[in-house]
């Protein structure tokens, strides 16, 4: 095994330790320094699974990432965020506000990014 498996949580017992506040960054054990995601919003009604919505970055900019993911593309739900190898991201800048529009397409609502950054 592993000794990041032996230290990493899932996205909703990360969320419980922060004290269930949103947005917060973390990351997969397997990406590199760059890449992290955006937890804007946590579903939860028992600990330790849910659904976490929110967007990847790279370098602190919105990534397409999951855009190959139907759930995430319909309404952001974050692949696997009950998997145990994620990670706190701490010292990041987050900003939410307008990072995506929702547009209506074949009954299913799409988000597209207007290329706004995610200061470091």
């Amino acid at each position: 095994m592993y000794i990041w498996l032996m230290s990493s949580m899932n996205i909703f017992q990360i969320w419980d330790s922060i004290g269930r506040k949103t947005p917060f960054a973390v990351r997969r054990a397997n990406w590199r320094d760059e890449f992290y995601a955006v937890v804007e919003r946590i579903d939860c009604e028992q600990l330790p699974y849910g659904k976490a919505y929110g967007y990847p970055t790279v370098n602190g900019k919105y990534s397409d990432h999951w855009e190959h993911d139907k759930k995430w593309k319909v309404d952001r739900w974050i692949p696997n965020g009950g998997s145990y190898q994620w990670t706190l991201v701490e010292d990041v800048a987050i900003t939410t506000n307008n990072l995506y529009s929702s547009n209506e397409v074949d009954g299913a609502s799409e988000f597209t990014n207007p290329g706004i950054s995610i200061p470091l």
